[in-house]
């Protein structure tokens, strides 16, 4: 959040549920605006849980975006169904899920897909690159 658009009680950890609809516009609009030099993503805590990223896409859906390390299995398929439910029920159809995963067999993947078309799924290789500078 820029700092000029802080609270001091960290409003936008908060729960979605309990954010106030004035700040809640705010944090639209500033998530709408990637260009900010202030802008970031963080994970957002909700009723069930928290989500990896919350952000809003071109096309002006609430997107949802899980990341998920390692194999992908039925418990990382059933938490990005209740979160895109929980959603869905407050914000409306116009809700997009996007899980990125690391590992999966394409049989796996082709039986999720045919059971959840909703579903974006994308698979992701993950790199960092540490450097360490003495002190």
């Amino acid at each position: 959040m820029p700092a000029g658009m802080r609270t001091s009680g960290g409003e936008v950890k908060q729960t979605i549920e309990r954010l106030r609809p004035e700040r809640f516009a705010r944090f639209t609009e500033i998530i709408r605006n990637p260009s900010n030099p202030d802008f970031k993503l963080e994970e957002v805590t909700f009723d069930l849980g928290r989500l990896d990223i919350l952000c809003i896409d071109p096309k002006n859906r609430t997107t949802i975006i899980e990341l998920q390390l390692g194999y992908l299995d039925d418990g990382h398929i059933g938490k990005i169904c209740r979160y895109y439910g929980w959603f869905t029920l407050r914000y409306g159809p116009s809700v997009r899920a996007i899980l990125l995963f690391e590992n999966a067999s394409e049989e796996l993947l082709d039986a999720y897909r045919k059971a959840l078309p909703w579903l974006e799924m994308k698979k992701v290789s993950w790199q960092a690159d540490i450097k360490m500078e003495s002190c």
